[in-house]
């Protein structure tokens, strides 16, 4: 495809954005500007910034895109697709005020003094829920942090994060479950080379396989809950070894009492039977004597 400028054909380059960058550094869709270099788009990698064209398909053959200029192929694709992705991502939520939750369980585990690891698990919602929000924000400061979202409903709040190339980092995590702070992570690093539709948005955004909880309202309630499960466990797991390794016990000496029997009367025995062939051999030599005696008289 070509476009012209000065009356003069400029030949497109490959790399194509449905996102750029305005006048401001504000990211702007290709449906909200005007066609060719008049758009005043900007690449949305930071490492670029080159000029971009918009190109429109009014017989819907193709989708509308931007494009670089001649002669300003990207410097860093993969970081412009990203920038746009996570843009893309936010504005269909903040537009939309829909987002899909996903299931959400908690598991506690720990070791007994004997070595043997105690599980307790508690399903918290048991299947994906759809949430329509009264209003949503977008990057706004709330409790020292800026999530990329935050959902309200009925006089909550829901803060909503976009993974593209970082996950929520540990501490930012920590500080949002001191605070208490219902949050989800939404995952969309493995989508990066999806063509960015209405359609491919919405499938990834409600897809809850690329969701997962940060901070669920009753993570809070439903971890004293299983501590005290696990606690209560642990206890009847160690009572119960207790009392096996006390049967074992005497088990153990009930059989070597048992043994000993044996062994007591298997030498009483033996004893008896050695007694009863003295006797025999005694009464044998009496009598041969008695025989000699008898001969000589």
């Amino acid at each position: 495809f070509r476009t012209r400028e000065n009356g003069q054909e400029l030949p497109l380059m490959q790399s194509r954005h449905t996102y750029g960058k305005d006048s401001h550094g504000n990211l702007v869709h290709i449906s909200s500007v005007p066609s060719g270099l008049a758009c005043g788009c900007y690449c949305p990698s930071e490492d670029c910034s080159a000029q971009l064209v918009a190109r429109f398909y009014k017989d819907g053959s193709k989708v509308d895109h931007f494009f670089h200029r001649a002669g300003s192929a990207c410097k860093n694709p993969h970081q412009a697709r990203m920038t746009e992705l996570h843009w893309a991502a936010q504005t269909y939520i903040a537009r939309s005020k829909v987002i899909t939750t996903p299931c959400h369980s908690l598991t506690l585990m720990k070791s007994t003094s004997y070595g043997e690891e105690i599980i307790v698990s508690r399903r918290i919602q048991s299947s994906p829920r759809k949430i329509t929000f009264d209003s949503v924000d977008m990057e706004k400061v709330s409790r020292s942090l800026r999530p990329d979202l935050i959902g309200y409903l009925d006089g909550r709040s829901l803060w909503i994060e976009i993974k593209v190339t970082h996950s929520v980092g540990g501490q930012k995590s920590e500080k949002i479950r001191s605070l208490d702070q219902p949050a989800l992570e939404i995952d969309l690093s493995s989508h990066k080379d999806i063509p960015l539709s209405e359609k491919s948005l919405s499938e990834m955004i409600h897809n809850p396989d690329n969701c997962r909880w940060i901070h669920h309202s009753l993570n809070n309630e439903t971890l004293s809950s299983l501590s005290k499960e696990l606690e209560e466990s642990i206890i009847a797991a160690e009572q119960e070894h207790l009392n096996r390794t006390r049967e074992k016990e005497e088990n153990e000496k009930l059989k070597n009492q048992r043994e000993n029997m044996i062994q007591d009367e298997v030498r009483k025995s033996q004893i008896q039977l050695m007694e009863q062939a003295n006797l025999r051999r005694s009464e044998s030599k009496k009598k041969a004597v008695q025989e000699e005696k008898s001969k000589a008289d």
